[in-house]
């Protein structure tokens, strides 16, 4: 597949260093042949705007101490709703900063998470360019900025579901893009990979619950209704010039497979209780019922996705483990890094489980890309009322499928948090380098699945050979 090429591409491909950048010569493209099993992607999301200080691009607690500093960590602060910080600091002389390598991790990361520091490739510095909740979160789902608050192209999980179905030979999984809590776009593909969604874990579970295959139609009456469904009258054909029916058919095809009765036992875990302990093993767990209703929310959706993926049922899927973290008052400190804590926690138990489930001669994680984001990130300094407001400077966690972890790219500066040019083959900050933006991360992810960005060509996407595994 052709690449754009545009004057940003090559210019930043030059990056600090000399010499000529070939994209060609970077491409870790695969020709996948019929058989091969398609790529999977999940998207998580935390919803609000998340402090970076606390998890992704952490300062030193007693390097900048001042309470009037441009930048003031405050972890004693956060402490106040989140216990935990106190063991961190503690764990760290005081610093509240884990290390790991090139890698530091803040102190509201479990240690779930920062046990797989190898497995992770951090992103620093990403210039989601606006502060507004609706825009950045749309940039990151999509990959292009928004046309004013509306999204702009079709979310990576479509995109990534669309490739997934390309192929004629390949089965078409009964929920190909499966989204938790979040938005989805489908921008001018098939209709019949647009972004199946529900609100919770919860949803889900009732629906499959409701269509045991004891509750169906009798065959005779099911084959009735399917025969009187599927007649197409001339009123039908007039009104399909904007695709309304097409559309309307291809949902009514993926409501049939859902309520077909055949996916309940992948995702009925109240009666397979072996089934759900094996999934809480990887969030540390014993009892679903005994989790405090913030990590029933974050958990299900992370089990939900890992169900979807390990069943075969989806090729991609969309959630959101944390909402309500747009914290500008004192609930900065009583909320926020519990909050950030638990999302951490279900990404942890996701990739545990894909790290773990064979998938043929590999594992899923083998063929899975992660991808951790959210609106933007939260000032490094607080504000009068004891919260934090927007930044520009965010972070992001990618992982899995021919992705390098233990990998830091980027950086912030010690004065504002700002976000730092980059050489783009390193991924070490360089002066005449490029600012790291989602464009540029969706193009890469897909590069790293092996499947195309070309739709990503009017926003001038800049491949991160750094991400890649050699």
């Amino acid at each position: 597949m052709p690449h754009h090429i545009s004057r940003r591409n090559l210019l930043g491909g030059l990056g600090a260093a000399a010499g000529v950048l070939s994209l060609g010569g970077l491409s870790l493209r695969q020709t996948m042949a019929a058989g091969d099993k398609p790529p999977l992607v999940v998207q998580v999301t935390f919803s609000g705007g998340w402090d970076t200080l606390l998890t992704l691009d952490p300062r030193s607690n007693l390097d900048f101490a001042d309470p009037d500093g441009k930048i003031y960590p405050a972890y004693d602060l956060a402490a106040n709703g989140d216990p935990l910080i106190l063991d961190a600091l503690a764990n760290t002389n005081g610093t509240g900063v884990f290390t790991d390598g090139p890698m530091t991790l803040g102190p509201s990361i479990p240690a779930s998470l920062r046990a797989m520091a190898s497995d992770l490739c951090l992103v620093r510095g990403v210039d989601m360019g606006t502060l507004t909740h609706a825009v950045g979160k749309r940039y990151f789902l999509t990959g292009k900025f928004p046309r004013g608050l509306s999204a702009n192209g079709s979310s990576l999980g479509t995109r990534v579901a669309y490739e997934g179905l390309a192929h004629e030979s390949r089965m078409s999984p009964a929920i190909p893009n499966l989204v938790i809590g979040m938005e989805t776009y489908n921008e001018g593909l098939d209709a019949s990979i647009s972004g199946v969604s529900i609100s919770d874990f919860e949803d889900m579970e009732d629906l499959v619950n409701a269509l045991r295959p004891e509750t169906l139609l009798a065959p005779g009456a099911a084959e009735a209704v399917e025969a009187y469904l599927d007649r197409v009258t001339c009123g039908e054909l007039r009104a399909d010039g904007a695709k309304k029916v097409t559309t309307f058919e291809a949902s009514r095809t993926s409501a049939a497979i859902l309520s077909s009765g055949t996916l309940w036992s992948s995702f009925d875990l109240e009666g397979n209780p072996d089934l759900l302990a094996g999934l809480l093993s990887h969030f540390g767990v014993a009892d679903f019922s005994s989790l405090d209703n913030q990590r029933k929310k974050s958990y299900g959706a992370a089990m939900l996705a890992c169900q979807a993926l390990a069943s075969g049922t989806s090729h991609a899927v969309s959630l959101e483990v944390v909402d309500g973290l747009d914290h500008h008052d004192e609930d900065w400190q009583s909320d926020h890094s519990a909050s950030l804590r638990v999302g951490f926690e279900a990404v942890a138990g996701l990739l545990s489980f894909l790290k773990n489930t064979p998938d043929g001669s590999g594992v899923l994680f083998d063929r899975t890309v992660v991808l951790v984001t959210s609106d933007f990130a939260r000032e490094p300094k607080l504000n009068p009322r004891g919260g934090r407001d927007h930044h520009l400077a965010s972070s992001c966690l990618v992982a899995g499928m021919n992705i390098q972890g233990g990998k830091v790219i980027g950086a912030t500066t010690d004065d504002t948090m700002a976000s730092m040019p980059i050489d783009p083959r390193s991924g070490a900050p360089s002066e005449g380098g490029i600012l790291v933006r989602p464009t540029d991360i969706h193009a890469t992810v897909l590069e790293a699945m092996g499947l195309g960005w070309d739709h990503l060509g009017n926003q001038t996407p800049l491949l991160i050979p750094a991400m890649l595994k050699a």
